[in-house]
C-alpha cells in the first residue's frame, strides 16, 4: 500500500475525520469500537485508518531514521531488543501486499463487527485481528480474537 508522506495532508485529513466524527466521539467518550465504527460514515472510516496507517507508517520511519544515524555515530552499534519489539508491534498493523487500499480494510472492518461477541472490541485490536487474517496468520488472529473477547468478559 502506497500511503502519501506528506504531513499537510495528513493533518488535515486527521482534522476532517475527527471533525466528521465529533458527534459519534462525543456520544461516547471511550475509544472506538464497533458500536462506534458502525454508525460512522464511510468517509469517516476511511480517513480514521488512513491518518492511522499514515502514522504507524511514519513512526517506523522516525525509528529507522534514528537507527541509521546511531550506526554512524557508534562502530559497534548493536539495535536494542526493544527496538525490535517496537517495529514488530507496529508492523502487524501494516497491511499485506494483497490488500490495495483502504476500502478493503474498512470492508474486513465491517464484516468483523458484524459479528455481536466483536461489538465492544476496541478498533486497533480488531485491525490487527483482521489484518493478521489477511496475511494467512489465523492461528494468531484467532489467538488475539479469543484474547479480546476473554477480557471484555473479565471486565
Amino acid at each position: 500500500m502506497r500511503i502519501v508522506r506528506n504531513w499537510l495532508p495528513i493533518i488535515a485529513l486527521i482534522g476532517i475525520a475527527f471533525g466528521n466524527a465529533a458527534p459519534a466521539l462525543a456520544q461516547n467518550s471511550r475509544e472506538i469500537d464497533g458500536s462506534i465504527w458502525k454508525r460512522m460514515r464511510h468517509d469517516n472510516k476511511y480517513y480514521w485508518l488512513l491518518g492511522y496507517l499514515q502514522g504507524l507508517e511514519k513512526s517506523d520511519e522516525i525509528i529507522q531514521l534514528g537507527l541509521i544515524d546511531q550506526e554512524k555515530r557508534e562502530f559497534n552499534f548493536t539495535v536494542p531488543f526493544y527496538i525490535n519489539q517496537m517495529r514488530t508491534r507496529i508492523s502487524v498493523y501494516f497491511p499485506p501486499q494483497k490488500i490495495e487500499d483502504i476500502d478493503q480494510i474498512i470492508e474486513l472492518l465491517n464484516a468483523f463487527y458484524e459479528d455481536k461477541y466483536n461489538q465492544k472490541i476496541k478498533i486497533e485490536t480488531a485491525l490487527r485481528i483482521v489484518l493478521a487474517r489477511q496475511k494467512g496468520q489465523i492461528e494468531q488472529s484467532d489467538f488475539w480474537l479469543n484474547e479480546a473477547r476473554r477480557a471484555l468478559i473479565q471486565k
